[in-house]
């Protein structure tokens, strides 16, 4: 009989007869660790059935059917004959020569079974690649990429594949965490190898992709609120860092506060065309406090009582640093108001009378 050798995640799975071996029962559905050499894996519940396989000592499985003494497991293996793609296999072996996996072999039980590959399959979520078929798998706190027999472990809370450029996939590394929400990192399945790019990004969660021919360039805002944004380029080989400055002007003219209607504030403090006369009226410290407490979700900004206003919050920490903004619809001279660190409103800008009654309702809403 010709042997066919399919290689398994902890060792080697041989197709030809052999004799049986020693292990634990096990109940369905409990991932299995072999506990002989070499163990026969046959097409039926008995020795009088034909020994499709071995499998040697180590490799994890599930126990899917049971019958008596014996029990049908799923394990997973990759050969020459599959293009090297990841399988999964079925076939009865003797309970006496199973055990229960140890706390140090759970992970590996579970991963040899061939469950993350049938999870995903049936998620649509498995990529077919020059490299073999690329599957994510993240599950308790584990993430891993598979592709033509390699794996990659992911050090981060969450992992998602968020963007594709054939076979260029962006991965988003969520932290779990306010401090550094996400970073990002390119995986190329061009081959002949799985390549991982080094991590990038802004330590935020928000992004723009735009693709080019033999490039995709990540946009986001840059570390520093005063930056503007700051690219990232990929071109299948490593990340190139550039950074943009102030995003371009989103209205004919900055000066009008009726043009800023609609409009998110951080846009508005933001503007390239307003820069020096913020600068002027708030000083530099004071416009980055702005900028940095408005970089991430808010309103959009509306009229209310001869003045245009809105609020925003700063990305990742929003219940600690927000910023509100109000510009007068007479004059064009904007007032804003900072809170930084949870503590108190401060009020910057030339208040001519009572604050604006739109600015208290945005500041307490």
């Amino acid at each position: 009989m010709k042997v066919v050798r399919l290689f398994a995640w902890v060792g080697l799975l041989f197709f030809s007869p052999v004799a049986p071996l020693i292990a634990h029962a096990q109940s369905v559905g409990a991932y299995v660790m072999v506990d002989v050499g070499k163990l026969n894996v046959r097409s039926g519940p008995g020795t009088s059935f034909p020994v499709l396989a071995r499998i040697p000592k180590g490799v994890g499985a599930k126990v899917i059917d049971r019958s008596d003494s014996w029990v049908k497991i799923q394990t997973s293996a990759r050969s020459k004959a599959t293009g090297w793609k990841w399988k999964v296999y079925e076939g009865w072996v003797s309970a006496n020569f199973i055990r229960q996996p140890t706390a140090r072999e759970a992970y590996r039980a579970e991963k040899d079974s061939g469950d993350w590959l049938l999870y995903w399959k049936n998620q649509s979520d498995v990529y077919t690649t020059p490299v073999g078929d690329l599957v994510l798998r993240t599950k308790a706190g584990n993430n891993e990429i598979f592709a033509g027999g390699q794996s990659f472990y992911i050090d981060a809370f969450r992992v998602g594949i968020v963007h594709q450029k054939g076979n260029w996939f962006l991965l988003q590394r969520l932290s779990g965490g306010s401090a550094c929400p996400a970073m990002y990192q390119w995986v190329n399945a061009d081959g002949p190898a799985l390549q991982l790019s080094e991590v990038f990004g802004a330590c935020l969660d928000g992004y723009e992709v735009e693709e080019s021919e033999h490039s995709v360039r990540v946009t986001q805002l840059a570390a520093a609120a005063s930056m503007g944004k700051v690219a990232f380029d990929y071109n299948g080989k490593s990340v190139v860092k550039t950074l943009l400055g102030l995003p371009d002007d989103i209205v004919e003219n900055t000066f009008d506060p009726k043009s800023w209607i609609g409009k998110h504030p951080y846009s508005y403090l933001s503007a390239a065309g307003n820069e020096g006369m913020l600068i002027d009226l708030f000083g530099w410290n004071n416009l980055e406090r702005a900028r940095w407490g408005s970089n991430g979700p808010g309103h959009e900004m509306k009229e209310i009582d001869g003045w245009v206003v809105g609020k925003a919050c700063q990305r990742a920490f929003c219940n600690q640093n927000e910023t509100a903004l109000a510009i007068s619809v007479r004059t064009g001279m904007p007032i804003i108001a900072v809170r930084a660190e949870g503590g108190s409103w401060q009020i910057f800008g030339n208040v001519e009378g009572q604050l604006p009654i739109g600015l208290r309702q945005v500041i307490y809403n």
